[in-house]
């Protein structure tokens, strides 16, 4: 299976925090709670992460993020 490519290195470091939060399968409430944000900021965050990424949504984001995590395993300080 063939994994895409999904361009981590166009988000901020607050956007790949949440990116990878939520693919971890925490809910915008705890993914604000832990960094510090409010619920509407993170909502924010997640909208500009489905643009530069070309994501149609959080579920799809989740389910490409996990493939390309399982398969490439990047993480937050490995993508500056």
């Amino acid at each position: 299976m063939t994994v895409e490519h999904i361009p981590i290195e166009l988000l901020t470091r607050t956007q790949r925090q949440v990116f990878y939060a939520a693919i971890d399968g925490a809910t915008t409430k705890e993914i604000a709670l832990s960094l510090g944000l409010s619920r509407r900021t993170v909502e924010g965050h997640l909208a500009r992460i489905y643009r530069r990424c070309g994501f149609l949504g959080f579920t799809d984001m989740v389910r490409r993020g996990t493939l390309h995590h399982d398969c490439c395993g990047i993480r937050e300080g490995d993508a500056t």
